[in-house]
This record gives C-alpha cells, sequence and structure tokens, in this order.
C-alpha cells in the first residue's frame, strides 16, 4: 500500500460492513424514517389521548362548580363535638399506656373556653416512655378513640436504653363555638 493511494473500509478492517452501494444507505436512511415516524404517530396518539382527558376533566370541574351554591356549604363547626372535659382523652392515654407497657409520665393541658366567635381549644402536652411499637400503638388506639384530637408535634428522644424513647406528644381538641343567645322581645 503506498501512502498516496486512499484507504478502503475493508482495508482498514474486513469484518466491518461496507457500504459501498448508495441503495444499502438509501435503505438505512429510510428505515431510520420509519422509525422516527411511528415515534411521532405514537407520541401524538398519546397526546391526543392526554388532551382528551383534560377537556373532560375540565367540563367536569365546570359543571360542578357552576352547579355548587356557595349558600348551601355546610359549617363544619357543626361536626365538632360539643364542649366537653379533656379527662376522658388523659384517662384513655392512662389507659392504653398501663395495657402496652408505656410509662405515662407527664401530662399538662391548658383549656380556651369557646365563644360565639371563636372555637374551643383544649391544648394537651402528654409525655411518654418506652419502646417505638409501644409509643406508636397506645397513640394510635388513643386517637382512633377520640377523632377529634389534632395531633400537633410529635417528638420523639432515645434514652439511655437502645430501644426505649421518651415521646412528646401534643394534642389539640377543638369544640364548637356557643350557640348565640336567642334574643326575643318579652313584655
Amino acid at each position: 500500500m503506498k501512502v498516496d493511494e486512499p484507504i478502503q473500509l475493508m482495508d482498514i478492517n474486513p469484518r466491518l460492513p461496507a457500504f459501498r452501494t448508495p441503495q444499502v444507505a438509501m435503505g438505512m436512511a429510510a428505515l431510520l424514517a420509519a422509525i422516527v415516524g411511528a415515534w411521532h404517530w405514537q407520541s401524538a396518539q398519546r397526546l391526543s389521548v392526554t388532551s382528551a382527558s383534560v377537556e373532560r376533566l375540565r367540563s367536569e370541574l365546570r359543571a360542578a362548580v357552576s352547579g355548587h351554591d356557595p349558600s348551601a356549604a355546610i359549617d363544619f363547626t357543626q361536626h365538632l363535638p360539643p364542649d366537653r372535659s379533656i379527662d376522658p382523652v388523659i384517662s384513655q392515654f392512662q389507659h392504653s399506656s398501663s395495657q402496652l407497657g408505656v410509662t405515662f409520665v407527664s401530662v399538662t393541658a391548658s383549656p380556651r373556653d369557646a365563644t360565639v366567635q371563636t372555637l374551643g381549644r383544649t391544648e394537651l402536652s402528654i409525655t411518654l416512655r418506652g419502646s417505638y411499637t409501644a409509643l406508636k400503638s397506645v397513640l394510635s388506639e388513643s386517637m382512633d378513640r377520640f377523632p377529634g384530637i389534632v395531633l400537633q408535634h410529635l417528638t420523639l428522644h432515645r434514652l439511655a436504653s437502645p430501644n426505649e424513647l421518651e415521646a412528646r406528644v401534643d394534642l389539640v381538641q377543638l369544640s364548637r363555638p356557643l350557640a348565640p343567645a336567642a334574643s326575643g322581645a318579652g313584655s
């Protein structure tokens, strides 16, 4: 081989395919164009189906919103319990703790009475000690029994024993506002 001679692909590596004819190159280009076209068609179909679904959901939402009467809205406060004592909640936590091997350490409660304009609110802070699974069970059992109680904050601290934790549980119990006083003209 001379330095001035052009190098043929087959001369470099005889196992490489030789694209010597324009028909083979055109065939490869046509195959590539067919693959890209099929992918584009499939993407367009997906977009069409998705667009139809979005339009259907928009029309359902418009129908739902237009049929909604704001004056018929339910006052959520009527579903809250009337002002009640927090003692049954504390008793439940103590009972569940003793049943599940958890130490009931302390409780503090700060009630705020309901008025005609505001909800009643009692904030509870309970400290418990025990294993993670036992603490979780006490919380689950007590919260299930009183669904009107909201878990505000839960803090877990590991104690000296690797399996024992201290949990501080901050809860809130809401109650409905007082009913307005009936004003009557009595003479």
